[in-house]
């Protein structure tokens, strides 16, 4: 339930954080939430959710990137292997 000025509630906020965190429903969720327009409060959340989850995936790619090219480089034999 919210009060009077429409703000979430300790429990509605759990519940939003949980839904948050299931992976493609979280994600699903999060714009659904970003897109209403009845509660200002979950919309704002869901919006700085979502740029932060952006932020996350894109570091998570560039890690993984250079990761896997390092490996590739390390892996191409154009090394000396005797001394």
């Amino acid at each position: 339930m919210t009060n009077g000025n429409n703000v979430p509630s300790i429990g509605q906020w759990m519940l939003y954080i949980f839904v948050a965190g299931i992976p493609l429903v979280g994600f699903i969720m999060l714009i659904v939430w970003m897109l209403d327009n009845a509660n200002p409060a979950r919309k704002n959340w869901a919006s700085a959710m979502l740029i932060w989850m952006l932020i996350a995936y894109v570091l998570i790619f560039l890690f993984w990137g250079t990761f896997f090219a390092m490996m590739a480089g390390s892996m191409s034999g154009d090394y000396p292997t005797t001394m």
